[in-house]
């Protein structure tokens, strides 16, 4: 498995409550829906994926980003965060889901910018796209 990535030590008790909460088996299962799985078929198929990538990841990211530590974590919540991504940000998938609880634990950053945290990395907008562009909340110039 280190093909897939560096590891870390976690505590063994905050692994437990980690995965008596979050299902690792289903957090490492992605999901593909509404498929077409050949030229003659419909897009409805499913197809679902064990991803060692994620299994890897999971336990090590979700743990040292649920039980913050400072800076040297910060790598683990940007993990946490890649694997929601890809989820596709599924709501109901296990890894998004517990990306959303540590969010809603977390404090608010300086701007007070919604859906923001200064030590995760902001996956999704909680605004409107018009109050977004019209929004002078960050003050750096911006060209899309």
């Amino acid at each position: 498995q280190a093909l897939y990535g560096q590891q870390s030590c976690v505590y063994t008790e905050h692994a437990d409550e980690i995965t008596d909460d979050y299902q690792e088996a289903s957090a490492s299962t992605i999901m593909f829906y509404k498929l077409q799985l050949d030229a003659d078929s419909s897009p409805e198929s499913e197809l679902e994926i064990e991803s060692l990538v994620m299994k890897h990841h999971f336990l090590n990211a979700s743990t040292n980003c649920f039980y913050y530590n400072g800076p040297e974590n910060v790598v683990n919540c940007q993990t946490l965060a890649n694997l929601c991504v890809m989820h596709m940000y599924f709501p109901d998938a296990e890894v998004c889901d517990l990306f959303e609880d540590i969010l809603d634990k977390r404090s608010e950053n300086e701007r007070s910018q919604d859906g923001w945290v200064e030590t995760l990395p902001w996956l999704r907008y909680v605004e409107t796209s018009t109050e977004i562009r019209m929004s002078e909340a960050i003050t750096m110039q911006m060209s899309f």
